[in-house]
C-alpha cells in the first residue's frame, strides 16, 4: 500500500511582503468603504428642506435627520416683534409627521429644547430664537415628502408644515 503525502500551502504564503501589504491595504479600504456606505444608508440629513406651505411665519425647519431609530426634525421659533415680552412657545403631545404618499402618521416620541404643552417657554424679548428638536419613529428610506403637523384645529399659531420635500428636486 502506498501512502500519498499531500502538501498544503496557505494562499498568503505565496505573496511577497510588498504584495501582501498591498492586498491588506485594499482589503482594509474595502471594509472601511462598506462601513461608510452602510452608515450613509442609516443616517441622512436634509438641511433647510423645501416645503409648499406653513401655518405661521414664526417657525422654520432647520433640518430633518434620519438617525438610528429616529426621524429628528430640528426647528426654530422666533418671538414675534409685536410682543413686548416676546410671548411663549410649546409643542403639543399630539404632533405627528405624515408620509404624504402613504398617508401614514408617525407620532411624536420625545422633545428636546421646548416644553410640551401646557408647560410654556417664556421668551424674554422680541426676536429671541428658540431652537428645538422633535423625535419621531424613523421613516422608511423611500419617503419623498412629509407633512409636519402640530395641530389642525385647536392651537393658536400651530407649527404646521405641508409637503416638506426630503429628496433633491430635479
Amino acid at each position: 500500500m502506498t501512502q500519498t503525502i499531500v502538501s498544503f500551502k496557505h494562499p498568503f504564503s505565496m505573496l511577497t511582503n510588498t504584495a501582501y501589504s498591498a492586498f491588506a491595504s485594499y482589503l482594509f479600504a474595502f471594509f472601511v468603504g462598506c462601513i461608510a456606505f452602510s452608515n450613509s444608508l442609516q443616517a441622512q440629513t436634509y438641511i433647510n428642506p423645501p416645503f409648499k406651505g406653513k401655518s405661521t411665519s414664526l417657525v422654520d425647519i432647520e433640518k430633518v435627520e434620519f438617525v438610528g431609530k429616529y426621524t429628528i426634525v430640528h426647528m426654530k421659533v422666533v418671538a414675534p416683534e409685536s410682543y413686548i415680552f416676546g410671548g411663549w412657545a410649546c409643542i403639543t403631545r399630539s404632533t405627528y409627521i405624515e408620509d404624504v404618499k402613504r398617508g401614514k402618521r408617525y407620532r411624536l416620541i420625545k422633545v428636546k429644547g421646548i416644553p410640551v404643552c401646557p408647560e410654556k417657554y417664556m421668551f424674554t424679548r422680541p426676536g429671541q430664537v428658540l431652537r428645538f428638536r422633535l423625535y419621531f419613529p424613523k421613516l422608511k428610506y423611500n419617503v419623498n415628502h412629509i407633512h409636519i403637523i402640530e395641530d389642525l384645529y385647536d392651537v393658536q399659531n400651530p407649527f404646521n408644515f405641508f409637503n416638506v420635500y426630503l429628496r433633491p428636486l430635479a
